[in-house]
């Protein structure tokens, strides 16, 4: 239930965020960064620190950056967010939530 409530978080804020997007939680952050990466054809491994998987994301700002309002719209999301360190199960799920988006 928690990985689907940040799911639809992230794509909803994505999709028809008005002014600046917030990302609330290392839920909705997993989802972002594994989704960003796989529209920028890369792989996410579940298992992978969420920090690591945020500065993967943030080594391909550019590319994000030069993308379309999806990969803009992540990008203003992923970018100010500090991951707090949240480990386990749900973050793995939504990683490959993200990859299968």
């Amino acid at each position: 239930m928690v990985a689907d409530c940040a799911k639809m978080a992230v794509e909803l804020k994505v999709n028809r965020f008005q002014g600046e997007p917030v990302m609330i939680s290392d839920y909705e952050c997993a989802y972002a960064c594994s989704w960003a990466l796989k529209r920028l054809g890369m792989e996410a491994d579940p298992q992978e620190e969420l920090s690591r998987l945020k500065d993967s994301v943030m080594a391909q700002e550019e590319r994000l950056a030069c993308g379309d309002e999806t990969d803009k719209s992540l990008l203003a999301l992923i970018k100010p967010y500090k991951v707090q360190g949240t480990h386990g199960e749900g973050i793995s799920t939504l990683i490959r939530m993200g990859m299968e988006a």
